[in-house]
């Protein structure tokens, strides 16, 4: 979540134009946030579900609008514990895709079963999925079809936070996407770290996938690109290919800012004095 959705509650209302970013590989959402598509040999793969039924349906209507039969989505992959990724859920088993698999992380949905709900619209509140066919696990590979992602645990922006590597192909030649599965920062010392230590550990796996796409579903900041996409001439580079050496130095280094920036504000942190017994 942004300040963008404390400022105006219809955020998450105002569309935003689906958008085939690679072959295989698409957008879906609202300026608020959205949903990645990956069609495969044998379905759909889509990562995150925006928070409910009344943006969930704008996205349903966006995946028609590309040519895509939204019933067709077999696994839902869910990058975290935050209501604008998994509220979805509910509103595509129902009326959607009732036959597709949910996967989240152990620890996230762990963290749903136990945290009470919160008022409407703030991060743990409902609706919530009823419940998981697949817990994601560090460095797991899922395979559907021709496509294979790579899950890795990249804890700090909540507990149970993942990112994934996906292969996608433009006009047939491949590139390697890294999603960073978290955005925003708490000023908090423990998440901080965790949130630190995640780029870091994300990046062992990006570099050795040779990660070329830095995406992440919210996706203000890439007006730029889209702009570029859409108006693309043939044998034109794809906007959103920026290369193994930008995708360390510019894609995760935002990450890194923001850490920097989380750190500035943090006040000092205090330790309690030790046991009489330690000298």
């Amino acid at each position: 979540m942004n300040s963008k959705q404390a400022i105006d509650p219809t955020f998450e209302l105002i569309p935003m134009e689906p958008a085939r970013l690679f072959d295989n590989f698409y957008y879906v959402g609202t300026q608020s946030v959205g949903s990645f598509l990956i069609n495969t040999e044998d379905g759909l793969i889509m990562i995150d579900t925006g928070w409910g039924g009344p943006d969930c349906s704008l996205i349903v209507n966006d995946i028609k609008k590309l040519g895509l039969n939204p019933g067709n989505i077999k696994l839902i992959l869910i990058s975290h514990e935050h209501l604008d990724h998994y509220g979805g859920v509910p509103y595509l088993l129902k009326n959607v895709c009732p036959e597709a698999k949910v996967a989240m992380s152990t620890i996230g949905w762990n963290y749903l079963q136990e945290r009470p709900a919160e008022p409407q619209g703030r991060p743990y509140s409902n609706p919530r999925p009823e419940s998981i066919d697949l817990f994601l696990k560090d460095r797991q590979k899922i395979k559907m079809g021709n496509i294979v992602i790579q899950v890795i645990a990249t804890p700090g922006h909540t507990w149970g936070c993942v990112s994934f590597i996906v292969p996608v192909t433009d006009n047939g030649k491949p590139h390697m996407a890294g999603i960073m599965g978290g955005t925003v920062l708490s000023p908090d010392w423990n998440n901080a770290y965790h949130y630190k230590a995640s780029i870091e550990y994300f990046q062992k796996f990006t570099r050795k996938s040779k990660c070329d796409v830095g995406l992440g579903v919210h996706f203000w900041g890439y007006e730029a690109e889209l702009i570029a996409l859409k108006s693309r001439k043939p044998r034109e580079a794809n906007p959103f290919v920026i290369g193994t050496e930008k995708f360390e130095s510019v894609y995760l280094q935002q990450y890194r800012d923001r850490f920097q920036s989380a750190f500035k504000q943090m006040s000092p942190e205090v330790f309690p004095p030790p046991p009489p017994w330690v000298k």
